[in-house]
């Protein structure tokens, strides 16, 4: 028992003031291990041994029972028992605050232990009047270190590759620009234990205030926070840490509960109401954040890929042998693994968002997208060949997958701006009609991107046949009544193999037999045109 001013050894006192620095101190502001304590009548020496669970008298005051003096615990002479050391006097105390005299490696990882497997037991022994300021190291210190030690084998491995790799390239600058670079990313990650520390402060605030008649005060709350971050010891795990924080930071919710719920003597649920709550509101948030991400990618993707299906349109109009005409292949395969067309290949004519297959695209009566993508080179260019000499001279659309290319007749070094290359339109023989709200993407002839509802294509081809009309041109038919095969020619159009899936139903098996009906909501509605 050591004054908490100075430090100085209070057994055998019967003043209660400390002699060394003159401060007043009770035996009962000390906790001791139950019966290692010996209370001494200050008139008689009486020994009484203290069996409470912090080491005090029960009841703290009574008669003795030698000399009848009326006594009271703050009152008693207070020596460690005779068979006890004075170190066993001490209650159980958080092994964090004592750290000085016990190492502080060792005590880092005890109370490490505790946080994890005895939340509760750990804000028990840790005492109400200790430092905020301790729990704050603790939690700031386990974050850096649990941080540092996933990335240390990256950065140990870049800082090794620039030492070896900077001085062969660019010499003794080469070598000091490294290590900066090196030196910035380790700085980087200093920004997941910033991130942390903030999300702790708000934490505990949030937490003692859900609480509403909260105990003691807001100290004892962030406590249970800080003295629990243990679990995130799985953040440690080398290159592989990140991806365990949802895992560490469930398990923290949980010790901080337990630990609250002892900390402030509350029940469990107004405990987990507390602590849960700005946990679950982060996981929701990021989960939200997550789905709206996939979903801004997908169409990030599908934009991507009628840009670069636009790009090497025009690549192959700007070659050598076409830039004379400005025209573009008479069928958009050709433009597959092409050096000078940026080596498209067979995926990207199809949206992965709809049920369309390469099995499903029929270029031919007898070829399929799939079977071409898979056959040798050399029969490869066969197929190519017939696929070519069968394109009608006089074609407007056709249709590989989901994109209907619309290029046939335009020069394309000297287009108007706003002439259509290429529509984004879901194969209708497999894929049930779009809805009236998703995008329909355009690539024009200037390579720009116009995105608009399917419900205003109608009105929009009729602006585009309108300045088709004004040079020259054949009007485009409704994307959704050219097939994969055969393509669409001026004064007629080529209804779908089958007719498209109703909305809300799921598309047809492969290998199922088509059905004949013809679409009614076209553009044109001649006969379909006869399989050359």
């Amino acid at each position: 028992m050591n004054c908490k001013t100075c430090g100085y050894r209070l057994w055998n006192l019967t003043s209660r003031t400390c002699p060394e620095c003159g401060s007043p101190f009770a035996p009962s502001e000390f906790e001791f291990s139950p019966n290692e304590v010996q209370f001494c009548c200050p008139q008689c020496e009486q020994v009484y041994y203290g069996t409470s669970p912090v080491g005090h008298l029960e009841p703290r005051e009574f008669d003795c029972v030698t000399c009848g003096r009326h006594v009271d615990m703050d009152e008693m002479i207070l020596r460690p028992a005779d068979w006890s050391r004075e170190e066993m006097t001490s209650a159980q105390v958080n092994r964090w605050l004592e750290r000085r005299k016990r190492g502080r490696f060792k005590s880092f990882f005890v109370t490490l232990g505790w946080g994890m497997a005895r939340p509760g037991e750990l804000l028990r022994i840790t005492p109400h009047d200790s430092s905020m300021g301790h729990a704050w190291w603790y939690l700031l210190l386990s974050l850096l270190l649990f941080t540092m030690t996933c990335w240390l084998p990256a950065v140990v491995w870049f800082a090794l590759m620039f030492a070896v790799i900077a001085p062969m390239s660019s010499g003794g600058a080469g070598l000091g620009g490294a290590m900066v670079g090196v030196f910035t990313f380790a700085g980087f990650l200093l920004i997941i234990p910033a991130v942390l520390v903030v999300f702790t402060l708000l934490w505990g605030g949030l937490a003692h205030l859900l609480m509403f008649k909260p105990t003691t005060r807001i100290r004892r709350t962030y406590q249970a926070i800080c003295y629990t971050v243990g679990p995130m010891c799985l953040m440690a795990i080398p290159c592989v840490g990140f991806y365990m924080i949802p895992v560490g930071g469930a398990w923290w919710t949980i010790c901080a509960i337990l630990a609250l719920r002892q900390a402030q003597e509350i029940r469990s649920l107004r405990a987990t109401i507390a602590v849960g709550t700005l946990p679950l509101l982060t996981f929701a948030g990021i989960v939200a954040l997550i789905v709206l991400l996939i979903v801004q990618a997908t169409r990030i993707t599908g934009n991507q890929q009628i840009v670069m299906l636009g790009y090497a349109l025009q690549s192959y109009a700007t070659t050598s042998t076409n830039a004379s005409t400005g025209q573009g292949p008479a069928h958009m395969l050709e433009l597959v693994n092409q050096p000078n067309t940026g080596f498209i290949n067979t995926t990207q004519f199809i949206d992965w968002q709809t049920y369309t297959t390469s099995s499903k695209v029929q270029l031919s009566p007898n070829l399929t997208l799939e079977q071409f993508e898979l056959a040798p080179v050399a029969q490869q260019q066969t197929m190519l060949q017939a696929l070519v000499q069968a394109q009608p001279a006089n074609v407007v659309a056709h249709r590989i997958g989901d994109y209907v290319f619309t290029y046939h007749g335009i020069d394309l070094n000297n287009a108007d701006p706003g002439l259509w290359l290429i529509v984004y339109h879901p194969d209708p023989v497999v894929n049930p009609s779009p809805d009236p709200n998703d995008d329909c993407t355009v690539v024009q002839a200037d390579m720009s991107n116009t995105v608009f509802s399917f419900s205003r294509l109608s009105s929009e081809l009729a602006q585009q046949n309108k300045l088709r009309g004004t040079l020259n041109l054949p009007p485009l038919p409704d994307p959704a009544m050219v097939a994969d095969y055969p393509p669409a020619t001026p004064g007629s159009f080529t209804a779908p193999a089958s007719t498209p899936v109703p909305a809300g139903s799921t598309a047809p098996a492969p290998g199922a037999a088509p059905s004949t009906a013809s679409p009614s909501n076209g553009v044109n509605t001649l006969p379909a045109q006869a399989v050359p």
